[in-house]
């Protein structure tokens, strides 16, 4: 390489350098702004917590006869769809034709449809009863 190539190759080298010491994305790293990261690489470092969005039900229909039981089952299932534990409280939306213990067995005591709700927090589900 001769001396005169040499020198073109450093100041080629010295002006790229200095594009790159220059450019918005490296002014803004040295104020302490981090930079732009795109929405995608974002979302992979996401650590934010389950929280609790849906409650299933099951059976969610069920016809039994007077006097009958019912066991029903809730399952708990946070943002993203996976389960998470919860807290369930039962009941009966008529309390004159069925009721639920704390375990979510269901006792008919009169004819009538009546729906069953599970609850956790301020999140619900139901499934609905028949009594013939």
């Amino acid at each position: 390489m001769s001396r005169q190539t040499a020198c073109v190759v450093l100041a080629i080298c010295i002006l790229v350098l200095a594009w790159i010491l220059t450019t918005p994305a490296k002014r803004e790293i040295d104020k302490g702004v981090k930079p732009h990261v795109p929405a995608k690489a974002e979302a992979s470092n996401d650590k934010t917590p389950p929280v609790l969005a849906v409650i299933t039900i099951a059976p969610a229909n069920s016809i039994i006869e007077v006097n009958q039981t019912q066991q029903f089952s809730a399952l708990c299932l946070d943002q993203l769809g996976n389960p998470i534990a919860g807290i369930i409280t039962w009941n009966a939306s008529d309390s004159s034709i069925g009721k639920v213990d704390a375990n979510g067995l269901f006792t008919a005591t009169g004819a009538g449809n009546v729906t069953v709700v599970a609850t956790s927090g301020v999140v619900t589900g139901t499934a609905e009863v028949t009594i013939k």
